[in-house]
């Protein structure tokens, strides 16, 4: 998967979901809706600790199903992509996770 660095720079966030249903992602107060097959940066300009994260589906329009809560800490140097993959049930994700760090 190329991305390019202006769709993907360092200091950032980018979700995939790869996992056959909608999906929710949730972080620091960003709603962000992912549709199957589609992806979204969210970028910052400073580094942060404690984001709050919250991951959900929606399974034919029902309510959404929370798969994930957490925090995460995101710096300048670094950009994670997280992919959103098929899970173990109807309903359920899993979340794969690859950080890139500048050489510095």
């Amino acid at each position: 998967m190329v991305i390019g660095d202006s769709g993907f720079p360092f200091g950032s966030f980018r979700f995939v979901d790869l996992s056959g249903v909608m999906a929710l992602a949730e972080i620091d107060g960003k709603k962000i809706r992912l549709k199957n097959g589609a992806a979204e940066t969210v970028a910052y300009r400073e580094a942060k600790s404690s984001l709050p994260v919250r991951i959900m589906t929606a399974v034919d329009g029902g309510k959404p199903r929370l798969v994930r809560q957490s925090s995460w800490s995101i710096d300048l140097s670094q950009r994670e992509l997280v992919f959103l993959t098929p899970g173990a049930a109807p309903g359920l994700v899993t979340l794969r996770h690859f950080i890139d760090s500048e050489a510095g």
